[in-house]
């Protein structure tokens, strides 16, 4: 169970793709958030660090918990921003959570007051053609991500579709095609290519979560090694 912090103020950084963000948050409603780009992640991320922090007026030291997006995503910015945060937080003995891709950008969606329906499927792109899934609602969304939630996403996915389903995150392009072409008739569906997430997202959902853990359980969240998905 987690107990009330100090100053009740969190950190949520997103790394997984350009442009990065950072957002604060002071009991539970967001202060101030940044976007930045960088060439090179492991050598710039600590030092947008500081410059968000500086901006925003806030000691690390009075930061009580982290939120991070540890994935799936680019691998090696994956690594750079887990294990910086890992240290943080270690070094600090603060808490920290894990939000993947998937969970934060179909939480984006369901809390759209324009989403109709209750079930969205989040996408990944791993390579060229190779897409991974996971279904959410909004109970499920709540809970901490696995990778036995993920799926390979191929022409028998769509047997597995639920109707009144909004698709989300990086759509595969044969997707519209398959569902059209499926035995599986979806009568109910919405194709959302525009909707994303970024660290306002991360922070947000960390706070409902709310299963902030000691650094040392926290790990990128990939299907499988990239060595595995690289192609022949």
């Amino acid at each position: 169970m987690n107990v009330p912090t100090e100053n009740n103020i969190l950190l949520a950084i997103d790394s997984t793709e350009s442009p990065f963000s950072f957002a604060l948050f002071h009991n539970n409603i967001q202060n101030t958030y940044s976007e930045w780009t960088a060439q090179s992640l492991s050598m710039e991320l600590l030092d947008q660090l500081r410059k968000f922090l500086n901006k925003s007026k806030i000691d690390i030291n009075a930061i009580d918990r982290y939120a991070i997006c540890n994935g799936p995503g680019g691998y090696s910015s994956l690594r750079v921003a887990v294990a910086s945060f890992k240290g943080i937080t270690t070094a600090l003995n603060k808490k920290i959570i894990g939000i993947s891709k998937l969970s934060a950008t179909a939480y984006e969606v369901l809390s759209d007051n324009n989403t109709s329906f209750p079930n969205v499927i989040s996408f990944h792109k791993i390579r060229e053609n190779f897409y991974i899934w996971s279904l959410y609602n909004i109970e499920t969304v709540m809970q901490i991500d696995t990778s036995k939630k993920l799926n390979d996403f191929n022409e028998q996915s769509i047997l597995e579709f639920p109707n009144q389903v909004t698709f989300c995150g990086d759509i595969p392009p044969s997707l519209q095609e398959l569902i059209t072409t499926s035995k599986h008739k979806l009568t109910d569906y919405n194709i959302n290519n525009v909707t994303t997430k970024n660290a306002s997202t991360i922070g947000a959902l960390a706070l409902m979560r709310n299963q902030f853990v000691d650094s040392k359980q926290l790990d990128v969240f990939y299907p499988l090694p990239p060595s595995i998905h690289k192609k022949k």
